[in-house]
């Protein structure tokens, strides 16, 4: 990976983070105190909900294409796989939201009043679970043009594209969000299998890389679990004491926390899948030399 690599990564998380704070500005100008805090609220439960249904796949779809660099069979079977395990958690998610839809919207946003709102973040999920996936295939290809293309545009330009177009609702903001990450993450996902030799996916060793993804990533889930809400719980909480005013202001300082992240993560986002490939190739010098790299630009 080369060090213009780098230096784009980082561009775009920054990019990504002046893009997360405007979205709240433009919010604030769109809508009054319980309207934006409905807006905050949808997001956070959006960052809340993705961990688990994700299931470790952002992580795992990353090492296992890099484990496979030199299979572009196996890198194809782990992509398809990753993407039906997703739809299905996806899917799932989408009956549950739909017709649990008061409960959940009780839970959510601390009030049932919100049901419809709940139902609309049914296109959020899934555009959210299919970046993962799609971002993540990306970086195991070591193709990180494309990934933070693919990042920039579905974190940074399409949440404020939308509220710039002045919709009338929060359900309307989330559902344009919502079919807007669906859209570019599904096409990437469907432009790279395009490509791919239809009798190298045979559903046996299909079957066997779902299995293998499954059993990284679902040990993972507690863990993304626990991290999820540590930001949303004391949104959610605060919706439940305060109303959804209130959570809307605790919801953008927990936002800003979270934002100052942004510039440690694309350390991440270029190690693991180069570390991954490296392993795989056997260059235990060229590692080893990555690890220490990342330990000094880390402190």
């Amino acid at each position: 990976m080369s060090r213009y690599d780098y230096i784009v990564t980082f561009a775009v998380e920054f990019a990504i983070l002046a893009g997360g704070l405007l979205v709240y500005r433009l919010a604030a100008i769109a809508f009054t105190g319980p309207e934006f805090g409905e807006y905050v609220l949808a997001r956070r439960n959006v960052s809340l909900l993705q961990l688990p249904l994700l299931m470790g796949l952002s992580v795992g779809v990353t090492r296992f294409i890099a484990l496979a660099i030199d299979d572009p069979a196996q890198q194809a079977r782990v992509q398809l796989a990753a993407t039906l395990i997703a739809g299905t958690a996806a899917a799932l998610a989408a009956v549950a939201l739909v017709v649990l839809a008061r409960p959940l919207a009780f839970l959510l946003f601390g009030t049932p009043e919100l049901h419809g709102l709940t139902r609309a973040l049914v296109p959020a999920l899934a555009g959210a679970v299919f970046h993962g996936v799609a971002y993540g295939m990306l970086r195991g290809r070591l193709a990180m043009r494309a990934a933070n293309a693919l990042q920039l545009l579905n974190l940074g330009i399409i949440p404020p594209a939308v509220l710039a177009l002045r919709p009338e609702s929060v359900t309307e903001v989330i559902l344009g969000t919502g079919i807007g990450w669906c859209v570019s993450a599904c096409g990437v996902l469907a432009w790279t299998l395009v490509r791919v030799n239809r009798p190298a996916l045979d559903r046996r060793a299909l079957w066997a890389t779902a299995r293998d993804l499954a059993r990284y990533g679902v040990p993972r889930v507690p863990g993304d679990a626990a991290l999820g809400a540590l930001f949303a719980l004391p949104v959610m909480l605060t919706s439940h004491v305060a109303g959804v005013t209130a959570a809307g202001f605790v919801g953008v300082g927990v936002a800003v926390v979270s934002l100052m992240g942004a510039p440690f993560a694309p350390i991440g986002h270029i190690v693991l899948p180069t570390a991954s490939a490296r392993f795989r190739r056997g260059d235990r010098a060229g590692l080893r030399r990555d690890s220490f790299r990342l330990v000094r630009v880390a402190v």
